[in-house]
This record gives C-alpha cells, sequence and structure tokens, in this order.
C-alpha cells in the first residue's frame, strides 16, 4: 500500500512538473530572494539588517502563501477536469489514499519551492551583515521551519478547496485577502484561523512580523508554543476533511468538476 501511495505520489509531481504552473511557482520561490537583491543594491547601507530582520519573513510568508495555492489547488483539480484518473483508478487503490498520494506530490513541490526560496532569500540579505546579527544559522533554521509549516498546512488547505469547487483558485485567492491579510491583521482570538498568523508568532522571537509589532500591546499575546499546537490541530482537521472528501467523490462521474456535494 505505501508503495502505491509513492507512485501516485510521482505521478503527481511528474504530472506537475510538466505544467506551466511550475515555472510560475518557482518564479514565486525565487521572488523574495531576487526583491531582497534589487533592495540591497539600490538601499542605503544600512538598510541590509533591516532587511533581513523584517522583510525576508514577510515576503516568504506571502509566496509561500501563492506557492500553496498553485500547487494545491491544482494538485488534483487538474487531472479531475483532464479527465485522467481513470488510469491511476484501474489499480487497487482506494480514493482517499489516491487523493492522499496527489496532495503528498503538491506538498513535497510546494514545500522543496519554499524552503529553498526562504534559504535563498537569508543568505542574500545576510551577506555583509554578520556583525549585525549574532547568531545567523539559527536564525535561517527557525526561518526555513515555519515556513515549511506554513507550505504544509496552505497546501492541504487549498487542496481541499480544489476537491471542493471547480472555482478553487478563485476561492484560494478570497482566503489569502479575506482571512490571512484580513482577518490575521485583526487582534483578536480570531486570528487562529489565519496559518500565516500563527506561523508569525513562532517567528516573532527573532524576525518581525505582525505578532512582534502588536505583541507590544498585548493585543497579540500567543506564543510560539500555543502557534504550533493550533497549526497542529488545523492541519489534523484538514486532512480529515480532505480524506472524506475524497472518500466522497466519483472521480469519473461527469460532474466531478461542478461545485456540489
Amino acid at each position: 500500500m505505501k508503495s502505491q501511495l509513492w507512485l501516485v505520489a510521482l505521478f503527481g509531481l511528474r504530472h506537475m512538473s510538466g505544467a506551466r504552473k511550475l515555472v510560475i511557482a518557482a518564479l514565486l520561490a525565487l521572488l523574495p530572494a531576487g526583491l531582497v537583491l534589487v533592495v540591497r543594491w539600490v538601499g542605503p547601507a544600512g538598510a541590509a539588517a533591516e532587511i533581513l530582520q523584517s522583510g525576508v519573513p514577510n515576503l516568504c510568508l506571502a509566496v509561500t502563501g501563492l506557492l500553496a495555492l498553485f500547487l494545491g489547488c491544482g494538485c488534483m483539480r487538474d487531472l479531475l477536469e483532464e479527465r485522467t484518473l481513470g488510469m491511476l483508478l484501474t489499480r487497487p487503490i482506494s480514493r482517499g489514499r489516491l487523493a492522499f498520494g496527489l496532495l503528498l506530490s503538491a506538498m513535497i513541490l510546494s514545500c522543496f519551492l519554499a524552503a529553498f526560496g526562504a534559504a535563498l532569500s537569508f543568505a542574500v540579505s545576510s551577506v555583509g551583515v554578520h556583525a549585525d546579527v549574532a547568531t545567523p544559522a539559527p536564525e535561517a533554521f527557525l526561518l526555513v521551519g515555519a515556513i515549511l509549516l506554513l507550505a504544509i498546512v496552505h497546501t492541504t488547505l487549498f487542496a481541499l478547496i480544489g476537491l471542493r469547487f471547480r472555482k478553487s483558485t478563485v476561492l484560494g485567492v478570497v482566503w489569502l485577502f479575506v482571512v490571512e491579510a484580513g482577518l490575521g491583521s485583526i487582534p483578536g482570538p480570531a486570528r487562529i484561523l489565519s496559518p500565516i498568523a500563527m506561523v508569525e508568532c513562532i517567528l516573532s522571537p527573532e524576525f518581525t512580523t505582525r505578532a512582534s509589532i502588536e505583541s507590544a500591546d498585548g493585543e497579540y499575546a500567543v506564543s510560539p508554543v500555543t502557534a504550533l499546537i493550533v497549526l497542529a490541530v488545523m492541519q489534523t482537521i484538514l486532512l480529515v476533511l480532505h480524506q472524506r472528501r475524497a472518500a466522497r467523490m466519483d472521480f469519473l462521474s461527469a460532474n466531478v468538476s461542478a461545485d456540489g456535494p
């Protein structure tokens, strides 16, 4: 069964590797490092430390959301609309395992691109400012680890949206703007619904994010441990919903591309 799961994941990776959206995803992953390079080139000499402290983490968080949106929504939705799932369903594999294998392929790709982009951005921004940063290595690991967490949760979320709705990309963009950018910027307990807001709480001890700015007023009092627990619970719920949705779907039906139960 595990071998079947990895075969499906490899199939999904191969399918996404041949898609144009992979090129867009790769360019998105390199966007923070490119912007940091431009700012350091044209900006004042003393701006490097500030870029490393606040610019890099916030850029990487935003880009990771877009990466997960591109890859998560399409990991199964594209195959549904192309009617290519029949070949996989000829093998003795459950719908849930099939959907999880395709989710795994999107998760591997989004995690790799997001982590690589974050590490490259940190490297570009930290060159020449080691004197201002006492321990750059732990900060780099913290940034990459937090970005990996966000990529996992967001990819699962957008894959679930892709299973449920035909216009999944549009709904994913709405989620990023309404929940992540909107609700995630409003003080109060409702911010736990925003994965990016929780990841900001994990980064706030070392980096300047919305969490670190507002925590001075006591309005964003979520500890990194609490944020980790919230993300773990969120990921568990999303996986359960993802598997339940996949188990109820008829992937060969003519109506799979339509919004419906």
